[in-house]
């Protein structure tokens, strides 16, 4: 299966929306504002003790982080991301991390002209 990359809208400060269809059904999946985001994350995160420092540290379990934001940012709703197909699930899950984790354009002016870095953020 090739996965194809999630044409983004143009950069913006509100959250961007995609749709994209999966066996028949049109999806729209809207990137979370970092404030819902880092709830999310705080929903998927554990505490767990380093057995050879003895101190607690955070866990984040990034299974759990991707079922939630499929099930906050996906609509129509899943009615459980348990119950899908693992290439129905995979699907949306590229679509949930293309829109969250991609890279944003970003232009960098330098003194010699302005450059657009493909990579996003990465120099």
């Amino acid at each position: 299966m090739n996965a194809k990359v999630v044409d983004l809208p143009a950069p913006s400060d509100i959250p961007a929306v995609v749709k994209a269809t999966i066996r028949g059904v049109t999806y729209t999946v809207s990137e979370l504002s970092m404030d819902r985001y880092d709830e999310l994350l705080k929903k998927a995160t554990s505490k767990v003790r380093n057995e050879i420092t003895g101190e607690d540290e955070e866990n984040v379990d990034q299974r759990t982080l991707m079922r939630l934001m499929i099930m906050d940012s996906v609509r129509p709703k899943p009615e459980s991301v348990m119950k899908l197909g693992v290439r129905y699930y995979r699907a949306l899950t590229q679509l949930v991390s293309d829109l969250h984790y991609g890279d944003e354009p970003v232009k960098i002016e330098t003194d010699e002209a302005e450059v657009e870095n493909p990579q996003g953020n990465a120099v």
